[in-house]
């Protein structure tokens, strides 16, 4: 069993990566959308 900080932590880093990646994802497209 994983101890509930450690999950926590594994939770939240998740979070800011799927985060992150949505952002970008999204900031790519606007670029895009922009450019064209």
């Amino acid at each position: 069993m994983l101890g509930p900080e450690l999950e926590a932590e594994l939770s939240i880093s998740f979070f800011l990566t799927f985060g992150f990646f949505e952002a970008t994802e999204s900031g790519v497209s606007s670029l895009r959308s922009c450019s064209l």
